[in-house]
């Protein structure tokens, strides 16, 4: 019962060792501590089931022998397919299995006992071989998949960075620009784009070489990178291009840019990325409503009806309206009458050439 007993333990030990290990950040470190665990263990249950031969040898029965050998040689067989991914519990395993039960035959001595003995020392020669060679398969299937997955990893890794400096690449930039503009649009915030090249970089290619060449673009990436922010971005466009990516600080240099004079117009409000939240978030000043609307304003009651939203909306939060793609009398005479601002289109003149435009 005892013997049972240690058996029965020590199995439920390597089971609990083997889910610990699964559930663990792997590394060259905790594989070779856990090796030895294993090893450790494994030693430790040849040692289990040798004893149980050798105590549980009956020397006046053959048969029940035997039966002990079957027994003992099925765990040997079932416990390489386990055991074989670490040569040395493989080996360690299978000898202290089966030594006490080859001993035992040797010391009865008889022409049977002699015979099971030659018997057992074939098996377990036979055994280790299987052993090394599925070590053998073991090593190549995992060399394989390590080498599969780190050609994965590496064509997943270029497909988003650039491999001279470590930058994102443009797929990877343009995707987090989609994400990042998402995210301001949701959350009612801005940012910035900056980008940047080098002047005369090919004349430094051509005259001190590309390793030179290289070793600028690897500094000046660096450069760019340790003065912004963790939340920031930088990519690597191509060439001696970087682009940087900013949150939240186009709305500040718009706000610079009023305080100097400068004013801000909504052009073609009311189609493309025009948005409504752009009138209490963006320091703006006027409205130029859409041609599309303009046109034929007169015959089209939806056209008036989109019309005249957006000049109540813009006199409401005092904002002027210039009326793009006016070019007809009645057009005018509308807007005119809605105390628009500002007119332009083909009504008061075609584009023509900057000299007669100056006589």
């Amino acid at each position: 019962m005892v013997w049972f007993a240690v058996t029965n333990l020590l199995s439920l030990l390597r089971y609990y060792m083997f889910q610990k290990f699964e559930q663990l950040q792997r590394g060259r470190l905790v594989d070779s501590i856990w090796a030895r665990y294993a090893i450790a263990t494994s030693l430790a249950s040849g040692v289990t089931w040798g004893a149980g031969g050798f105590f549980l040898f009956a020397e006046q029965s053959p048969a029940h022998q035997v039966l002990l050998v079957f027994v003992i040689t099925g765990i040997c067989a079932g416990a390489i397919t386990t055991l074989s991914a670490i040569t040395t519990a493989a080996r360690g395993f299978v000898i202290l299995t089966t030594a006490p039960i080859i001993i035992k035959f040797n010391l009865v001595g008889d022409q049977f006992s002699f015979a099971m003995t030659i018997m057992s020392i074939l098996f377990v020669i036979m055994i280790l071989v299987s052993s090394q060679r599925l070590n053998q398969t073991i090593r190549q299937s995992l060399e394989f998949r390590y080498q599969h997955e780190l050609t994965e990893r590496t064509i997943s890794y270029l497909a988003q960075y650039d491999d001279l400096t470590d930058l994102p690449n443009r797929r990877h930039f343009l995707s987090t620009l989609r994400q990042e503009m998402a995210k301001a649009d949701r959350h009612r915030r801005y940012g910035a784009v900056f980008f940047i090249d080098l002047d005369r970089f090919k004349s430094v290619n051509d005259s001190l070489g590309h390793a030179i060449g290289d070793e600028l673009l690897i500094e000046v990436a660096h450069k760019i990178r340790e003065r912004l922010r963790q939340e920031d971005t930088v990519a690597r466009l191509g060439g001696d291009e970087f682009v940087v990516l900013l949150p939240e600080v186009g709305i500040d240099t718009m706000n610079q840019l009023k305080r100097l004079g400068i004013r801000f117009s909504v052009d073609d409000f009311g189609t493309g990325y025009s948005s409504l939240s752009y009138l209490h978030q963006l320091p703006i000043d006027e409205l130029k409503i859409d041609q599309s609307f303009v046109r034929n304003i007169s015959s089209s009651p939806e056209n008036e009806v989109i019309v005249d939203t957006i000049i109540t909306m813009a006199q409401q939060l005092n904002l002027k309206i210039v009326a793009e793609g006016i070019e007809t009398p009645d057009e005018l005479n509308y807007l005119k009458l809605r105390q628009c601002d500002y007119f332009q289109g083909y009504h008061f003149a075609r584009p023509i050439p900057f000299h007669q435009f100056c006589s």
